[in-house]
């Protein structure tokens, strides 16, 4: 008897150390959260391809977990109404990234700070929560390395904050 309770509880024991562990909890349903995504800026003023890959790379990362991007014409318009303009290195403050928000309905906003060098390129991510109003990424800094770099540091940039939601082929 002895030598079974032994045998099931080391086999309870194993099966426990290579159980995996359970996922995070999503904090947003992506179906339900708009994300204003804010032109991504460059320091210094840099190359406008780096750029377009970087806000590219934005929409399909948020599209491609499920959530609702908010046009860019919307930001824009937004951006214009409350006159303004963003300027690294620094994110918008809290105030203008919650008006941002209000303006367009969404939930998160998304600053991206992009320096494109000769063979990599650095990332800056905040992504500001207006309900909270707090930051869930606070200027996780990334790097990329070759063709596209500025890419591959926005993504890994957000890859801690997508890592409870399902990713689609989109």
């Amino acid at each position: 008897m002895r030598l079974f309770l032994l045998t099931t509880l080391s086999l309870l024991l194993t099966v426990g150390v290579y159980a995996a562990p359970p996922a995070p909890k999503a904090p947003y349903v992506p179906q339900e959260t708009r994300v204003a995504l804010l032109p991504v800026v460059s320091a210094p003023s840099g190359d406008g391809a780096a750029i377009s890959s970087a806000r590219v790379s934005l929409g399909r990362q948020f599209v491609g977990h499920g959530f609702k991007v908010v046009a860019a014409s919307e930001v824009t318009a937004a951006l214009d109404s409350l006159k303004l303009t963003l300027t690294p290195p620094e994110p918008p403050t809290a105030e203008a990234l919650t008006k941002i928000g209000a303006a367009v309905n969404a939930r998160l906003v998304v600053f991206v700070v992009v320096t494109p060098a000769e063979r990599h390129a650095d990332a800056k991510v905040w992504v500001w929560d207006t309900k909270t109003r707090a930051f869930v990424v606070d200027g996780k800094a990334s790097w990329g390395a070759g063709a596209g770099a500025v890419r591959q540091a926005v993504n890994v940039g957000l890859a801690e904050f997508f890592k409870p939601y399902e990713a689609y082929d989109c």
